[in-house]
């Protein structure tokens, strides 16, 4: 089985701006004793999750190859949140704006529900400036047809335009958080069909000396308890010499001041697994909080990027993950069922 169960769960739920449910129907629930970490022994990188009207859970990667050929967008698909199955390209062809062929880069997508419509922003390669780009698409259902728009919301310079994630506000009001390629952290009011932006840019987070952020990126926001917490990754992704490794930061507003965690890191490297990070959350029956992320097999010198998941604990108002003793081999698994809390 691609992940090792107990038993069998349906599972939990996610959508825009945190942990909140999306569309999820009455459905039969049973509970998973314990699973086993990678939940997917694919690469899968930089995965954003969300949950269907049906209740099944579709997650985007960046891009990949299966049985040999690239796959510009990977889209897989569970029904309890451990075992994996590929379902397709959500770009079999890439929108007009963006590099094709060999070169051609597409990274980071994240998934939202909104108005009875998917949105799937996403960073890929310019064929006009060879920089990186942020795209959107909209498409009925998770596994599409998804129809790209024509040119991208913003462009470069250099790889400062990935790793997209937006946020709704109280008022609906959606927000474009992107970065980094060694500047800023930065936000941006969409418009309110989502399709475009609008107002001032705001610097969100900076790289610093700390360890893991000379380079910071992959923004995700969790409101809870009055507190925006703006998890992030750092700093070096990828590779042999991969040096990665997931932080967070709070504040009392969605645009800061962010104020770092001392305990940072809470997610790195251990005999087991290196460069974890770029995350994305999901909240189970119980309003327990997951984090869905990336890590490398450390037995391995692939270079692949493995599903992981780990439970959040929340401790004196800052998450905590495995006693901060890096990614887990097992753990118990999340309670699940139709009704979830909406928020972490």
């Amino acid at each position: 089985m691609l992940g090792r169960r107990l038993s069998v769960a349906i599972g939990a739920a996610l959508a825009a701006g945190g942990c909140m449910s999306a569309l999820a129907p009455p459905t039969a629930v049973s509970q998973t004793e314990t699973y086993a970490n990678p939940i997917y022994r694919h690469n899968a990188p930089d995965p954003s999750l969300i949950r269907a009207g049906d209740g099944t859970f579709y997650a985007f990667t960046t891009q990949s190859f299966y049985d040999g050929e690239k796959v510009n967008i990977p889209i897989i698909q569970s029904t309890d949140l451990l075992e994996w199955s590929f379902v397709g390209d959500a770009f079999p062809q890439l929108p007009a704006w963006a590099l094709k062929g060999e070169d051609a880069d597409t990274w980071a997508p994240h998934v939202i529900h909104r108005r009875g419509t998917y949105y799937l922003y996403f960073a890929a390669r310019s064929a006009e400036t060879r920089t990186m780009g942020i795209g959107v698409a909209t498409a009925e259902h998770p596994a599409g047809p998804w129809k790209a728009r024509r040119r991208p919301l913003i462009t470069g310079p250099r790889y400062t335009t990935i790793d997209p994630f937006v946020w709704i506000s109280k008022n609906g009001r959606p927000w474009l958080y992107w970065g980094s390629g060694g500047v800023s952290i930065r936000a941006q009011r969409l418009t309110g069909d989502g399709l475009g932006l609008i107002g001032p840019r705001r610097r969100i987070l900076t790289p610093s000396t700390r360890p893991y952020e000379k380079l910071v990126e992959a923004p995700w926001l969790v409101h809870r308890k009055g507190f925006f917490y703006l998890f992030y990754s750092g700093d070096r992704c990828c590779y042999a010499k991969a040096h990665y490794a997931v932080l967070v930061a709070r504040s009392r507003s969605k645009l800061g001041p962010f104020k770092r965690f001392a305990g940072n890191p809470i997610v790195e490297a251990n005999r087991t697994f290196k460069a974890p990070g770029h995350i994305a959350t999901v909240a189970d029956e119980q309003g327990r909080c997951w984090l869905l992320y990336h890590a490398m097999d450390a037995a391995e010198d692939t270079g692949l990027r493995y599903l992981m998941l780990d439970r959040i604990r929340w401790r004196r108002g800052w998450p905590q993950v495995n006693e901060g003793m890096g990614p887990t081999t097992q753990s118990a698994a999340p309670s699940v069922g139709a009704e979830m809390p909406r928020f972490c």
